[in-house]
């Protein structure tokens, strides 16, 4: 309260201007630095197509903009169910490219049919208007004939005994000898599974004047003396070819010149040993339009070999099943639309991918497989 004499402290023009300035700079800051959403841009702003009854067609959106937030897509008027994007309710930073379908159903007129798809963000729409002319449906399947060639396919566990002497008697002389050779072929598919090998002799009698010897494919596997019982010699898996050679022989009884190196065998046999699965994938290449117009699949092949019994085997299309069952012993001729539980088969515009597998111990070999897409128009 102010005393009698006293007067009111005057308030600094100046400081109150400086006071002000600093405030309004202040919110201009704000204003300037806050980034400013504005409509998306959509290019195309139009599209006209032709579709066939109960068959689809696609065409993309390119949707831009600086900064654009809760982006969603709509279609309405004629066409509002024929459509489906690819994606919705996203952000855009720059530009984003939608890919449209629309797929007219099989009861429909013929005819021009109108509507569009609203595009819109928090700051605003834009709309792009779609005429679709509805024509008679195809009666015709085209296809595609893709060939797989030839190919095998296997699940192995195991050992396999390929080649087998018994009572057998191999000796080197001065002047002759005599030695055994066993042979052992194996498939492309058990190749593939192949952990090793081994050639096991059992040895009875010797008078070990000289070495045993045995090749495997020409290259030296066991090269000493040896006396009565069990010889077990392992060979590695990277040296078991598709056709193989094992040669066992007697060595030269040296500074013994007047006797026969000999080794009397009770048995002597070459075997290998499987373990794991060999499954066959193949890539092949489809369009847009005969992913539209899918209608089915048809594979085709012969059978040259194969195991007995043999259990299911699986087929796989992109990953999802489409046969498992316990597969032809001649020629093979079946056809998928869908996977084993009914589900639509997810093809992708560029490279798919069939695959081939057991579960349990088989091998299966195939020759000229060809898989056909069959697909409208």
């Amino acid at each position: 309260m102010l005393k009698k004499g006293q007067v009111m402290p005057r308030v600094d023009e100046f400081a109150f201007v400086l006071l002000a300035g600093l405030v309004l700079m202040l919110i201009l800051t704000i204003v300037w630095s806050t980034p400013t959403e504005s409509a998306p841009a959509v290019n195309p702003t139009s599209v006209s197509i032709s579709v066939q009854k109960g068959a689809s067609s696609t065409f993309k959106l390119n949707i831009s903009g600086t900064v654009l937030t809760n982006v969603t897509l709509a279609a309405s008027e004629d066409i509002k169910d024929w459509i489906t994007f690819d994606k919705n309710n996203f952000n855009v930073g720059g530009y984003t490219m939608v890919t449209v379908t629309v797929k007219a159903p099989k009861i429909v007129t013929e005819g021009t049919k109108i509507g569009q798809i609203t595009v819109s963000s928090s700051s605003g729409s834009k709309t792009v208007s779609v005429t679709v002319e509805v024509t008679k449906a195809s009666t015709e399947l085209s296809t595609k004939p893709i060939v797989l060639g030839d190919f095998s396919v296997s699940y192995n566990t195991g050992s396999d005994v390929l080649d087998s002497e018994k009572n057998v008697e191999v000796t080197r002389g001065v002047i002759s000898g005599n030695e055994i050779d066993l042979f052992g072929q194996l498939s492309e598919s058990k190749l593939e599974t192949v952990t090793g090998g081994h050639i096991k002799l059992k040895v009875e009698d010797t008078n070990s004047a000289g070495n045993l010897i045995v090749l495997f494919n020409n290259e030296e596997v066991f090269n000493s003396k040896a006396s009565a019982g069990d010889i077990d010699i392992e060979i590695d898996a990277s040296k078991i070819k598709a056709t193989n050679t094992v040669a066992i022989s007697a060595g030269s009884p040296g500074l013994m010149f007047w006797t026969t190196t000999t080794y009397k065998l009770t048995s002597a046999e070459f075997s290998v040993d499987y373990k794991g699965v060999y499954s066959k994938s193949m890539t092949f290449s489809l369009d847009q339009k005969q992913i539209d117009n899918f209608d089915h699949f048809q594979l085709n092949y012969r059978v040259s070999d194969y195991s007995t019994p043999l259990p299911e085997m699986l087929i796989n299309v992109n990953g999802q099943l489409v046969y498992w069952k316990r597969p032809p012993l001649t020629f093979f001729n079946d056809t998928f639309e869908k996977d084993v539980l009914g589900n639509k088969l997810v093809l992708n515009e560029g490279e798919n991918t069939i695959s081939f597998s057991f579960e349990e111990n088989a091998f299966y070999d195939v020759s000229n497989a060809v898989l056909t897409v069959f697909y409208l128009g």
